[in-house]
């Protein structure tokens, strides 16, 4: 808002000669007062209006072109494939049985037959899913008759309840005889492997049992060899000088293998002379002499020279 000047001259009335008041001259008028300073017009009520939208240029195609815009193209799920895939395969029944099948329609069934057979990931669970599925990978005209076959409801039934126990599901008889056919050549490899196997364990047990037999007679054979040395121990201990046996021929005995040595020869008189009912002059000798009571003990029932020569020979029976 535009205020007045502050600097205008005040308009004091002109004084007569008698000092009274003349009469005030008359006010410029409005266009006079405008050519020094313009009053703006105060309105009581002031409208605000938007500003106007600014006017951009207008583009207009060409008449001759004209474009067409049609309805969203939807994206199409592994359900709606699934679907096609089921009609092509009808289409195709129709086609093989009233019309000869051109070369590159059967290529494209060969390079067909080779896709996975089940695909339950992409397919979802179902049983005429997988009648779906087996029809659109398999040649309809080679399984028809065996589709005619079929109890869908009994199917169905055991579809869920083989599902339900983990285990798979033959829609048709050549799979489950392919299925067969291969677990039977797993098992004939497996026995193969499996005999190979237990002739080997039978060779190995036979070896064992052999090696076992030649453990134990060399063991045996060890045993003699201790024993043995036990013996010559035994037979070749000496005693005292002083306490060696004087028989009654003269002769001198240190150990019992100068004992055998002199029952050799001994005369049986002599030999009764030392033992007899009454006594056992060498077994006393034994038991004094060498120390060996156990030797003495065996010996003190021999009576006769051969009793007495073996009871020395195997001391350690």
């Amino acid at each position: 808002m535009l205020e007045p000047p502050k600097d205008l001259p005040p308009l004091n009335p002109p004084k007569g000669p008698l000092g009274t008041q003349e009469t005030a001259p008359a006010l410029p008028s409005a266009n006079q007062l405008s050519l020094k300073t313009e009053m703006p017009k105060i309105n009581p009520t002031v409208t605000k209006t938007l500003p106007k939208a600014p006017d951009f240029p207008r583009i207009e195609l060409p008449r001759s072109q004209t474009i067409t815009i049609g309805p969203p193209t939807e994206r199409t799920t592994n359900k709606e494939e699934d679907e096609t895939s089921f009609d092509e395969a009808i289409k195709n029944l129709h086609f093989n049985i009233t019309s000869a099948e051109s070369p590159g329609d059967q290529e494209q069934g060969e390079t067909a037959g080779k896709e996975a057979y089940y695909a339950p990931k992409q397919l979802g669970e179902g049983y005429f899913s997988e009648i779906r599925h087996y029809l659109k990978n398999k040649d309809v005209n080679q399984i028809i008759d065996d589709v005619l076959k079929k109890d869908f409801l009994t199917g169905m039934k055991d579809y869920h309840d083989q599902k339900a126990q983990g285990k798979p599901f033959y829609f048709h008889n050549q799979d489950l005889k392919d299925k067969l056919e291969t677990k039977m050549n797993m098992l004939m490899a497996k026995e193969e492997s499996w005999h190979e196997l237990d002739q080997a364990i039978e060779t190995s047990t036979k070896k064992k049992q052999r090696l076992e037999r030649d453990i134990d007679a060399e063991s045996q054979e060890l045993k003699e060899l201790f024993k043995l040395i036990k013996t010559n121990q035994i037979l070749e201990k000496e005693c005292k000088e002083e306490e060696q046996f004087i028989l009654r021929s003269g002769t001198r005995l240190k150990n019992l293998n100068d004992l055998r040595k002199a029952l050799s020869y001994m005369q049986e008189d002599e030999f009764r002379h030392h033992v007899n009912d009454q006594k056992n002059d060498f077994s006393a000798w034994i038991r004094g002499a060498l120390g060996l009571p156990e030797i003495s003990e065996k010996m003190q029932g021999a009576k006769t020279k051969e009793e007495l020569t073996n009871k020395l020979k195997n001391v350690l029976d």
